[in-house]
């Protein structure tokens, strides 16, 4: 059955095609700096767009980071867009509840973020008003971003 995540997978595989075959050769990673600043920008995105739908905006919390962190690598490694598990990731953070959101093939944090906002799915975990916190992990893997977004809050 499709679903819009469904849809919204297929559609950032689709990206991710496209941008591999329009970049050509690319260094295997991305410098650290890069991804650094990445990972501010599409925290900083969304929660530019939470305030724009007056949703209170997420604090980073270095738990969900390093869970966002360790999926992007997981996706980036195995070259294919999935979901990790929450129910892990809610034990070992001490959280009540939680959300995910996964990207590959965006060139940018702003088209990152505009993809998830296109998406029901995406965008119904960005404006979620019960999310508090969130971490973002991404790597540069042969010229194409893998993009991770954890959200929670505490029990």
């Amino acid at each position: 059955m499709t679903t819009p995540r469904t849809l919204a997978a297929s559609a950032c595989l689709a990206v991710a095609l496209a941008s591999a075959s329009l970049t050509g050769a690319a260094p295997a990673q991305a410098a650290p700096s890069a991804q650094v600043t990445f990972v501010k920008k599409t925290h900083s995105l969304v929660n530019a767009e939470r305030r724009d739908h007056d949703v209170r905006t997420l604090t980073q919390n270095p738990c969900l980071k390093k869970s966002a962190q360790q999926q992007a690598r997981r996706m980036a490694d195995r070259g294919e867009l999935f979901h990790q598990d929450l129910g892990a990731v809610l034990e070992k953070c001490g959280l009540s509840t939680a959300g995910e959101n996964v990207a590959a093939g965006y060139p940018t944090p702003a088209a990152t973020v505009r993809g998830w906002m296109g998406s029901s799915g995406h965008r119904a975990n960005i404006l979620r008003t019960s999310f508090r916190i969130a971490g973002v992990g991404a790597v540069k893997k042969d010229g194409r971003w893998w993009v991770a977004q954890v959200f929670g809050r505490k029990a």
